[in-house]
């Protein structure tokens, strides 16, 4: 059984290796932070040659990143002991710059939207609140004599 997980944390480094078929194995070493101290685990992604290193550029350190894969664990055996080096199966990669995205961030004055499509039509422009300035409410005397209330903890307090 293999469970799935969601992760958002910060680049810390990337390592890219050539396998022996003709694939890539491209490692990025994620820290993810929670309430509790940093967990740093190891990002996997496999992919044909040439992938890695297409996507080594925009991994910069520190830049937040939303990882979604499977955890594995790497068992190794040896004479004394057994280790297990967890680590993320990647299945899909996020950068969290647009999370950051404000208007303003815009150097030609566009917005972009959620599907990243740059949008250039202007903003529409506010109407003026259709109703008249708001009235104050009428003058009332006092609440207390119209409202029944009998206090839950008065018999509490009575038998003190």
């Amino acid at each position: 059984m293999t469970n799935i997980v969601i992760g958002v944390g910060q680049v810390q480094s990337h390592e890219i290796k050539s396998g022996s078929e003709g694939q890539d194995k491209l490692t990025v070493n994620v820290r993810f932070h929670g309430r509790r101290k940093p967990e740093f685990l190891p990002v996997v992604a496999w992919g044909p040659k040439g992938f890695a290193d297409k996507l080594a550029p925009h991994l910069t350190k520190g830049q937040m990143v939303q990882a979604t894969g499977r955890k594995k664990d790497n068992v190794n055996d040896t004479d004394e002991a057994r280790y297990e080096n967890p680590y993320i199966k990647l299945e899909s990669l996020h950068d969290l710059v647009l999370l950051n995205f404000t208007p303003s961030d815009a150097k030609s004055g566009g917005d972009i939207a959620a599907n990243g499509v740059k949008d250039d039509a202007p903003a529409p422009t506010p109407t003026p609140d259709a109703s008249p300035n708001p009235q104050p409410a009428p003058d009332y005397d006092s609440f207390d004599d119209d409202i029944p209330f009998d206090d839950p903890y008065r018999r509490l307090w009575n038998m003190v």
